[in-house]
Formats: C-alpha cells, sequence, structure tokens
C-alpha cells in the first residue's frame, strides 16, 4: 500500500491519495515547498500536481491541489511552447465555487500580460475536496488529437505551475518571474517520468533523470 501524509481536516489521507510510489517511473510528480526548503512532505507543501498516461495511453490523468489562501485563489497547471511570453498557452485551473465545492475550468491566455480567456473545451471534473486551506481536484486531458480538450503534447511544451486569484474580472495569471516552468521536453523523452522539487524563492528545480530517481527517492518524504 502506498504510504499517505495524514492532516487534520481529512479523514484518511490527503486527497487523492497523492503518493512518490510511481514518480518518474510511470508518471511525473512535481511539488512546490515553503520558502527555504528544497524538500518537505506532501502535507507541507504549497503546491503538488501528477501526471500520468491513461491505461489506454491516449489521454493524461492529472491530479493538481495545494494550499491556498483565500476563497478567490486558484491552483493551475498549463502548457506552452513559449517560455518567455508564454503565447496559447493552455491553463486548467482547480479552484473552488462560491456556493461551495471545487470545480477545474479551462482558459487559454494570450500572453502573460493579458487576462486568460474562457476555453471552448470544457473540462470534466472527476473527484475533488477542499478543507479550510486545501483544495484538490482530479480530471483528464487528451494526450493529442484534433480535441478542444488535448494538450497537444505531441510537440515541444513547457508545463507551468502557478496560483493566483480568480474572481467576476477573470482568472489572474501572475507574473511570469512567480511562474515556475520546466524544461522543454519531447514526449517521447518522458513527459510522464519526471519528479522535480522547487521553493517558493527560486524557479522550478531541473527535472531529474531517471538515473537520479534512486538518489531522491531515498531522502524524501511520501507525498
Amino acid at each position: 500500500m502506498p504510504e499517505h501524509d495524514h492532516i487534520a481536516g481529512f479523514p484518511h489521507f490527503i486527497y487523492p491519495a497523492v503518493s512518490t510510489k510511481d514518480c518518474a517511473r510511470s508518471k511525473s510528480c512535481y511539488r512546490l515547498c515553503p520558502s527555504g526548503r528544497f524538500m518537505c512532505p506532501g502535507y507541507a507543501a504549497l503546491y503538488m500536481a501528477t501526471l500520468s498516461l491513461t491505461a489506454n495511453n491516449n489521454s493524461v490523468a492529472i491530479t493538481l491541489g495545494g494550499r491556498v489562501f483565500s476563497n478567490d485563489s486558484y491552483i493551475a497547471l498549463g502548457v506552452s511552447s513559449d517560455p518567455s511570453e508564454l503565447k496559447g498557452a493552455d491553463i486548467s485551473a482547480c479552484h473552488a465555487l462560491p456556493e461551495g465545492g471545487v470545480t477545474v475550468s479551462h482558459y487559454l491566455l494570450d500572453d502573460v500580460s493579458s487576462v486568460p480567456d474562457l476555453h471552448k473545451g470544457k473540462l470534466t471534473l472527476q473527484r475533488q475536496d477542499s478543507d479550510s486551506d486545501q483544495i484538490w481536484c482530479s480530471f483528464e486531458r487528451e494526450l493529442k488529437g484534433d480535441s478542444v480538450n488535448s494538450m497537444m503534447l505531441h510537440t515541444p511544451k513547457h508545463f507551468l505551475f502557478f496560483s493566483g486569484v480568480i474572481n467576476s474580472s477573470g482568472l489572474h495569471v501572475p507574473p511570469l518571474s512567480e511562474i515556475k516552468l520546466t524544461e522543454k521536453l519531447m514526449m517521447e523523452e518522458g513527459y510522464f517520468n519526471q519528479v522535480a522539487y522547487s521553493n517558493a524563492l527560486q524557479l522550478l528545480a531541473p527535472l531529474c533523470s531517471s538515473v537520479m530517481l534512486g538518489l531522491l527517492l531515498s531522502i524524501i518524504v511520501p507525498l
């Protein structure tokens, strides 16, 4: 059985059972730790995301969540081939609803200085949870193809990780300096076998190769 962190307010474990068990083997895992901490247990992380292929290899299973500091906060995962302006970035945002509960919304960003538009592709939330200061979303995106929900990962992309405020005027993207970006990766080089940490004062640490996995997993606390 995978090990999980326990946290007050969640009856069993951090939803939805996020574990490091298969990180860098069959899924990629990303974690943003508080300032000054390069590594941290899952319950202390500000942001966590896992990405893996579904059984049919046609879709990406995504779990996204972490700490929020107000009712109008969101946590987002984006993909873009433009690291300097984020032109055409596709964004999946996990956020609370005014009437209660949590949902995932889909946005398209013209560039980093603009407010994203709602995407015509609507994402389907599979699981969600929330506590006083945490939210979680699980959903799937098509890997490639012509669907409006495709992540188009057959071309080189950066993964983007960030949080911010969402309100009646839209989803507000933070300055580029506050957005964590991965290196550009071709799908066949391993979108789904990476593990990476960062802290709130630095850009996302370079993605670790499978060669380094044993060293890393020997010292990290499981998610």
